[in-house]
């Protein structure tokens, strides 16, 4: 074990790597935030029990009749026992949340960095190629998302330092969340130890012959990107697999965000869509051929009208956020730097925007959280913050390396700062 490792974090060595184990967290006022999974999780369950009872109860009853067909609530019923799993997991990570009863490990592997969850009796593991991995990256994991949000929700997580985390990026990869909701002091010399293990994993050459392979950075300075020497040639270069397209010109630069498509633009949401409404169509189809008598008895297996309500309900949630997706996946923009002026332009299925600004009108240029949320995790977007009106937020299509490559790309180029 390193001597500049704190205490509270074990350290496991294996035969083919080590592994990380970190205390349990002390969340404070966040851990309340356990109510909402567990809230949700208990309604859910109310849910799927009458969902699961009520096919069942009217299948005996068919049967005690002599009904043939009584299979078809009870394959109704059934389907229901995919969702207990989920549900169940989703109860038991509130009430690991609520008693202060996650921690995190990290495992170094086999050429792999994994990194392991453990909310009460829930396991989560991601891992990542260690050897791709060239910055650790530490700050706020959770609050950032809420920087917009009243006084009440501020008030819950005043201890910034309290919910921060490291993220391990690197080219062709996705960003690892690692240790969030840990303080930085204990953050801080394990991102050290972490870097260097993750160096000491390359065995092709030494060390010393080569340097540092990972850096730990911590609240990266770019309040002067004019400076030549901060925008160095690998920040300079785009992500491997960006979706977007530059083109310099000895005037400025254009950068070009083609439609993503109804997939890979809304960041799961048109999957989700296809999964709800495939779904309700199976629920709606059963319910119509049980009232009209195609299967089972049509007497006794005609449904009430509020069960055709419910599943247009249902239907109309799924078309909603299908729409939406369909939405996200037809936008573009197209970012033009010319001079000193800043020109975006954003085209929609219906309309096209523009907005404009001399670099001296702009305050900031910067990352920053949007309304949306994949697995309770707020989705990044650009933020273009001038020093009168109203800030612009855009490109949730894309992942956070090519939005951070944006953004510094613009500031260098206009000579403005983060905020």
């Amino acid at each position: 074990m390193s001597n500049n490792l704190p205490h509270e974090i074990q350290v496991k060595t294996l035969a083919d790597g080590v592994q990380y184990i970190l205390p349990k967290r002390q969340l404070g006022k966040a851990r309340w935030l356990g109510l909402i999974p567990l809230i949700f999780g208990g309604i859910m369950l109310l849910f799927l029990l009458v969902w699961l009872f009520i096919p069942a109860i009217t299948a005996f009853k068919d049967i005690g009749e002599g009904d043939s067909a009584a299979w078809a609530p009870v394959l109704f019923g059934v389907f229901g026992l995919l969702f207990l799993i989920p549900d169940g997991a989703l109860i038991i990570v509130g009430l690991a949340v609520l008693q202060n009863n996650t921690h995190s490990r990290i495992l170094l592997q086999n050429q792999r960095l994994y990194a392991i969850e453990r909310l009460g009796l829930i396991r989560l593991k991601r891992k990542r190629p260690a050897d791709r991995i060239t910055e650790l990256e530490i700050g706020p994991a959770i609050t950032s998302a809420f920087e917009d949000a009243d006084h009440t929700t501020i008030k819950i997580f005043k201890d910034i330092d309290v919910l921060c985390g490291i993220s391990a990026e690197g080219d062709g990869i996705q960003p690892l969340l690692i240790a969030p909701g840990y303080p930085r002091q204990l953050l801080q010399p394990f991102a050290t130890e972490l870097a260097q293990a993750l160096d000491a994993t390359d065995r092709t050459k030494l060390v010393s012959e080569r340097g540092p392979a990972v850096s730990v950075i911590e609240n990266e300075d770019e309040s002067d990107p004019t400076v030549p020497e901060q925008f160095t040639e690998e920040k300079r270069q785009q992500p491997a697999g960006a979706k977007s397209i530059i083109e310099h010109r000895d005037d400025g630069l254009t950068i070009t965000v083609p439609p993503l498509g109804f997939f890979k633009s809304s960041k799961g949401l048109g999957t989700a869509a296809l999964l709800w409404t495939g779904f309700c169509t199976f629920f709606i189809t059963m319910t119509i051929l049980a009232d009209t008598g195609v299967i089972g008895d049509q007497d006794n297996n005609s449904p009430p009208w509020w069960v055709y309500l419910l599943l247009a309900v249902f239907m109309s949630v799924g078309i909603g956020i299908g729409t939406y997706a369909y939405i996200l996946g037809k936008r573009q923009a197209i970012i033009d730097v010319v001079g000193h002026t800043l020109l975006v332009t954003r085209k929609g299925v219906r309309n096209t925007t523009q907005a404009e600004w001399h670099a001296d009108d702009l305050q900031s240029i910067d990352l920053g959280p949007s309304n949306m949320k994949v697995n309770e995790k707020p989705v990044m977007q650009l933020h273009i913050q001038p020093r009168e009106g109203k800030r612009l937020a855009m490109l949730t299509q894309l992942d956070d390396r090519e939005l951070k490559w944006i953004a510094r790309t613009l500031r260098h180029a206009l000579g403005v700062g983060r905020r």
